[in-house]
């Protein structure tokens, strides 16, 4: 219901002249006319009463209407209707994410340690894999195998001259010397019965001489035949003086073959063996060189392993520090992934990785992380870990990967992933202040299928937009749906 009074002078001035009339016509009425006009004069009374109350609660109710219009009109219409959600801590799978590139484990560069050779034989290919010891190609040695020919044939040479050294006398010599000792020995033992005989002969002539004294002195014999026994026994004197001699001849003769002899089995001089002996020893070591110089110009493999790199061609000319191929010992792969230091602390020996290639999403392997840097870099503050990649994959060197190593479960903020957006390069979701929708830039963390983590700009029971948040901008007016 709508009341209206009208105070308007027009309105005055009409209501003046009814009233001029109604009292021209009552007085014109008579006495009686009075009389009935003071009868009903509380009836007229009552019913302005009424009328002033009801104007009074007009103008109240009108100027109540019109200030609310006034705040309906400064209060813009809602642009969406939304629905939210309270912020609160529930528990996340904690991981790390790291990236890095895939290396060898253990790459061996194989080269030649000869110089200026020609290589003639290529043995492998990349991708073969060989085993320790394999020949993976040869170079030209013809003028090394010439030069350790000759080396050998002075080693023998000085080898033959040490034993000449050590033992000069010939197996003859020495045979014919303990003959001549044998001789010797004979030729005493000669001597010996001959100074036997002088002195038997010595012995009987001495008494022949002392009994034709005896007859000289008696006449029985002549003086001639005393002086004839008297020689005879000089004679035999003298025969017993030579023969011993002869025997100390013969035993000086002895001695001298057996020195011989000794000396001819003891062999050399000293001095003349050791000068043989470093003769040999520098042609052996001659020889020693030669020889490794050629087995240098067969190129074996030094483990098993995987060629993945080959960069010698037949004909190319070898120098020292230039790569022939590189090979990856035992086929193994590994992730090195760069990891801030502030993240190492929760990475350990043991722990699985899964990863994934950014080239291929449908490859999927797990590794193990074999150890951590026990350094980290001064000027970017991070560490390398290493991780084991399963040989039997499809991961090549050189390929980036990424890896997730799950820490654990964690209690963090969580919002609904519908309230996240991410526009302009920012993240941010929209919180409820009243009626409107306010913008805040958040940092999240994991993401899950239904959900995301805000590491920073909300606190728990902030209520954020859950739903209907896609067209929204800061201060926007919503509706929030029952």
């Amino acid at each position: 219901m709508k009341f209206e009074v009208d105070f308007s002078p027009s309105s005055v001035s009409a209501e003046t002249a009814g009233s001029n009339k109604t009292r021209d016509a009552s007085s014109k009425s008579g006495g009686l006319k009075s009389v009935k006009a003071l009868a009903s004069r509380p009836v007229v009374l009552s019913l302005l009463a009424i009328l002033v109350v009801a104007a009074g609660t007009a103008v109240v109710f009108r100027n109540s209407f019109f200030h609310g219009a006034e705040i309906a009109a400064s209060e813009p219409p809602p642009v969406v209707t939304v629905s939210t959600s309270t912020v609160g801590l529930s528990p996340v799978n904690h991981s790390l994410e790291v990236t890095g590139s895939v290396s060898a484990w253990d790459p061996l560069s194989i080269g030649s340690e000869a110089n200026g050779l020609k290589i003639e034989t290529i043995n492998v290919e990349e991708g073969d894999r060989v085993s320790k010891g394999q020949v993976l190609a040869t170079l030209n040695s013809a003028v090394l195998r010439a030069q350790l020919e000759q080396a050998q044939a002075r080693l023998l040479s000085s080898q033959n001259h040490l034993k000449k050294a050590i033992q000069p006398n010939r197996f003859e010599d020495i045979q014919s010397l303990k003959a001549a000792l044998s001789q010797s020995k004979a030729n005493i033992a000669q001597q010996e019965a001959m100074l036997a005989q002088a002195e038997a002969n010595l012995a009987n002539a001495e008494r022949n001489e002392g009994r034709f004294a005896g007859l000289v002195s008696q006449g029985a014999v002549s003086q001639a035949d005393y002086d004839a026994r008297q020689t005879t026994a000089k004679t035999a004197q003298a025969e017993v003086n030579h023969m011993k001699e002869s025997i100390r001849s013969a035993h000086f003769g002895w001695r001298q073959a057996q020195e011989k002899l000794s000396m001819a089995e003891i062999g050399g001089r000293t001095e003349d063996i050791d000068i043989s002996k470093a003769s040999v020893a520098e042609n052996l070591a001659t020889v020693r060189q030669l020889q490794a110089q050629v087995d240098q110009t067969i190129i074996r493999a030094p483990a098993d392993a995987l060629v993945i790199k080959r960069d010698g061609h037949i004909g190319d000319i070898t120098s020292a520090g230039k790569p022939l191929f590189t090979l990856m010992r035992n086929n193994r792969l590994e992730l090195r992934a760069q990891v801030p230091e502030a993240d190492l602390v929760h990475l350990s020996a043991g722990q699985k990785v899964k990863l994934a290639s950014y080239a291929d999403s449908a490859l999927e392997i797990i590794g193990v992380i074999r150890e951590i840097s026990p350094i980290v870099d001064a000027e970017s503050r991070l560490g390398t870990v290493r991780i084991d990649v399963p040989s039997d994959s499809k991961i090549r060197p050189g390929m980036f990967l990424r890896g997730m190593v799950d820490l654990g479960k964690r209690p963090a903020i969580t919002v609904p992933s519908t309230a996240v957006f991410n526009r302009d390069g920012q993240v941010f979701v929209f919180t409820l202040s009243g009626k409107q929708a306010r913008r805040r830039t958040v940092q999240t963390g994991t993401y899950t299928s239904d959900a995301v983590e805000i590491v920073s700009g909300l606190k728990a029971d902030d209520v954020v937009i859950s739903n209907g948040g896609g067209f929204l901008k800061d201060g926007d007016y919503v509706r929030v749906s029952q």
